[in-house]
């Protein structure tokens, strides 16, 4: 499910997995992002764990696996 896009987070989506912006943004600062505008792309895996992956402009360069225990 994808949770956040063009560093922009998906409100309906969040909801529909029972997920705040405060927990988005704790896991994405334990993968290194600063802020949501530095994330392209956080996919929740069907495993409870949050893919980010991070605009860069010469490469597709994936931060996985964020955080665990996010279910639907």
């Amino acid at each position: 499910v994808v949770i956040l896009h063009g560093g922009k987070p998906d409100i309906k989506a969040l909801r529909s997995e029972r997920m705040g912006i405060d927990d988005l943004m704790t896991a994405a600062r334990g993968q290194g992002f600063r802020n949501f505008s530095d994330i392209d792309l956080a996919v929740l895996e069907p495993n409870g764990k949050i893919s980010f992956f991070a605009k860069d402009e010469g490469s597709s360069s994936a931060q996985e696996d964020a955080t665990g225990g996010f279910t639907s």
